[in-house]
């Protein structure tokens, strides 16, 4: 019970999704093996609840081997797959793969401002949509970590008008972001059209690389350049 009690006021002081609630759930395998029974007795009062079953025979050794071997294989996803970030060029904190079914969590601090752009090529007319009439600081923080997001709301703005002509609109994002105290640098490709680019699995051709090391401790040089938002996951 201490989980639940220790997960509870995390839940009510934090916004850290659904982990609390998991830790919760997952508090219950220290209780006793018939709790579900006593449970379900409360609801139950006056009737019997039918009695459990008896204890089966041991399965035979070729289902037994089918368990073990999806259990086995079950293991090795869950141990091999947080590893894939290993295998994606640029450092993980900037290409937010410690996301995709990793165990790196928690690492960073970014600053994030954005400018989308949307052009009808039609006529050749370019205006600027302002995130903050579309979406809250929040939001517009975890684009910051979240190429995806960007992409889908880029290939949104595309579609949300129709276009003057036979051609359809493009949209070009350009993101400027800080991550751990380094000096704002621009996150995406700002001359690619995000409308047009499909989804990838791994690392967009149009996330730019970042060369900048992190500061010295106690520097922090992302101050005083943005106060758009700001957030740690």
């Amino acid at each position: 019970m201490s989980r639940g009690c220790f997960s509870y006021p995390q839940l009510a002081i934090f916004s850290i999704g659904v982990f609390p609630w998991l830790a919760i759930s997952a508090s219950t395998i220290f209780l006793a093996p018939d709790w579900p029974r006593r449970v379900a007795l409360i609801f139950h009062r006056g009737r019997e609840l039918p009695a459990p079953a008896k204890a089966k025979p041991p399965p035979n050794c070729r289902k037994q081997n089918w368990v073990l071997s999806f259990v086995a294989i079950y293991i090795a996803i869950q141990a091999l797959l947080p590893l894939a970030h290993f295998f994606y060029p640029g450092g993980i904190e900037w290409t937010y793969l410690e996301h995709h079914f990793a165990w790196q969590m928690l690492l960073r601090r970014q600053i994030t401002t954005a400018f989308f752009y949307v052009t009808d090529p039609n006529n050749g007319k370019t205006y600027q949509v302002p995130l903050s009439r579309c979406f809250g600081p929040l939001t517009i923080s975890r684009m910051g970590w979240r190429p995806d997001m960007v992409q889908q709301f880029a290939q949104y703005l595309a579609k949300a008008r129709l276009p003057s002509g036979p051609k359809p609109r493009t949209a070009q994002v350009r993101m400027f972001v800080s991550i751990n105290g380094r000096k704002p640098r621009l996150f995406l490709d700002p001359n690619v059209d995000l409308a047009a680019e499909p989804h990838a699995w791994g690392r967009p051709r149009w996330l730019l690389q970042i060369d900048q090391p992190r500061p010295p401790p106690g520097q922090d040089f992302s101050e005083n350049f943005f106060v758009t938002s700001s957030e740690g996951n």
